[in-house]
């Protein structure tokens, strides 16, 4: 659950989109099965999230995500391994980025990926330790 009462994400003007800075970001997609409780959503900018909002190049996570549906819709007896590891530095309270591991089960030559996804925004400047942002 998120509990607080004070934040400080408001609405930018992010390369053609604008919106939030911030996204609750999963870590497992709700179309991979992820849920939205805090075991697995991390504080990540709008372009690690969704990248740059394009269906047919997708970036951030969307980009394992999609990779990943389309296989598993490809391939429907098969399954896979999927991680991902939040990077903090110290005491940070925001990580760096996240680190995305998917093979399949059946065929672990036909399919993986390991993929380091950013957690930054052109033209923003991002303080780990809090999360403010100029």
């Amino acid at each position: 659950q998120w509990f607080g009462r004070s934040n400080n994400n408001r609405m930018v003007q992010l390369n053609g989109y604008r919106g939030y800075l911030y996204n609750k970001s999963h870590l497992l997609a709700w179309s991979l099965g992820g849920d939205m409780q805090t075991h697995n959503v991390i504080l990540g900018t709008r372009a690690q999230n969704v990248g740059t909002n394009d269906q047919r190049n997708p970036g951030g996570m969307a980009y394992t995500e999609t990779l990943t549906r389309n296989y598993l819709s490809s391939h429907q007896d098969d399954a896979v391994a999927y991680q991902v590891i939040p990077v903090y530095v110290g005491q940070e309270l925001v990580p760096r980025g996240t680190h995305v591991l998917v093979q399949s089960i059946d065929n672990p030559n036909k399919f993986h990926l390991n993929v380091w996804v950013f957690n930054t925004q052109a033209g923003i400047t991002i303080n780990y330790n809090n999360g403010s942002f100029q």
